[in-house]
């Protein structure tokens, strides 16, 4: 049976390098729709670039980044114990 994160890591990866493809296609085109194209396969391409590093590093639902385990961390323990305080007083 395979293990969540590397389901989703595997999804991610199958898109990434189906936009890789599509970028590879477009590289000597200097169209300026082309162009433009480019720059978006490139930030998309990223994206699911960090979405793949994330669900390999955190756990946790990758899909929604650090939210659970920022609990555990000691750098963001402070953020997280503050925004805790400031919803658990409902008078405020």
């Amino acid at each position: 049976m395979m293990d969540y994160n590397a389901s989703g890591y595997a999804d991610y990866e199958s898109r990434c390098i189906k936009q890789m493809e599509v970028l590879a296609k477009l590289v000597d085109d200097t169209n300026p729709k082309a162009v433009l194209e480019k720059m978006r396969l490139s930030i998309c391409i990223l994206s699911m670039m960090a979405c793949m590093r994330i669900s390999l590093i955190d756990a946790v639902l990758p899909q929604r980044g650090r939210e659970v385990t920022a609990h555990f961390s000691p750098s963001r323990r402070g953020p997280v114990l503050q925004q805790l305080a400031s919803t658990s007083r409902p008078g405020q």
